[in-house]
């Protein structure tokens, strides 16, 4: 997926491209009172790491699998929980680096020439990051090893495979009575996070759901009639259609409230979001 700024807060891209560093720098192992110093008066809107699956000498089964691919989503779900923890919110999730060997002697890698490989990491890679809700993630063309095109500017077997499920990612909308694309039921927050004056969110049981026993509760408040707290899918999903009475292309999905009289406290319940 290509980048996509999760930021509604102005920001120089100086001082972004600085929080994104400093939090990555300090999220991934340190105790949260060194998280709270790296971040004190510079707020982060956005945390960042590198994702690579295996080393040279390893086969495409640790590439794939529990020690590979699979291996992500719990390390998403453990940064979501430690922001959560020592920021009071949960950020959007960027990796600035993919790709399936880091190292500088991919060139003897004997995964490297199998294009069966190269093609299934690949889809399954930006699978996971969709699955996951991240909201940018950034090819990293390996010792000029894995580019996407080659120098005639013809997509390579990994270009190809990025091409393909990025397309079908964004151009496709669920078939007409698919389950939810969310619906809360696993009792995670699925990569939705907060921005503005929302004072609580979490999975709750207490309204039920509409499509089972759980939804996103929402408590906010805002502070006059312009001021309209929203939460967000940490991936912004793109539309493929533009909504009625809307001039322009729609690009991002949200739900964004208001309430009056303001600086009063609302509670809504959100569960099967979905769109097609």
């Amino acid at each position: 997926m290509p980048p996509t700024i999760l930021t509604p807060r102005r920001r120089s891209a100086l001082a972004v491209a600085m929080s994104l560093i400093l939090l990555a720098v300090f999220l991934a192992a340190a105790p949260p009172v060194r998280v709270r110093a790296a971040t004190a008066g510079a707020r982060p809107d956005a945390i960042s790491w590198h994702a690579y699956t295996c080393d040279t000498d390893e086969d495409t089964d640790d590439c794939l699998n529990e020690n590979g691919i699979e291996a992500w989503p719990a390390r998403f779900t453990a940064a979501r929980a430690l922001m959560s923890q020592t920021l009071g919110e949960v950020l959007p999730i960027w990796i600035t680096e993919w790709n399936f060997n880091p190292h500088d002697d991919l060139a003897n890698d004997p995964k490297l020439q199998d294009q069966d490989f190269i093609r299934e990491w690949t889809l399954k890679a930006i699978q996971t990051l969709a699955d996951n809700g991240v909201a940018a993630s950034m090819h990293y063309n390996v010792e000029d090893l894995l580019p996407l095109v080659t120098s005639a500017g013809a997509p390579t077997t990994q270009g190809q495979a990025f091409k393909e499920k990025y397309e079908s990612l964004v151009s496709s909308p669920p078939p007409t009575g698919s389950s939810p694309r969310y619906s809360f039921e696993d009792g995670t927050l699925s990569g939705w996070s907060k921005t503005g004056n929302v004072s609580g969110y979490g999975v709750s049981t207490a309204a039920g759901g509409q499509d089972g026993t759980h939804s996103l509760k929402v408590t906010f408040f805002s502070s006059g009639s312009g001021d309209f707290p929203y939460l967000h899918d940490g991936s912004w999903v793109r539309l493929a259609f533009t909504p009625s009475g809307y001039s322009g292309a729609a690009t991002q999905i949200g739900v964004q409230f208001n309430e009056s009289p303001a600086n009063t406290g609302s509670t809504v319940y959100v569960d099967s979001v979905t769109w097609g």
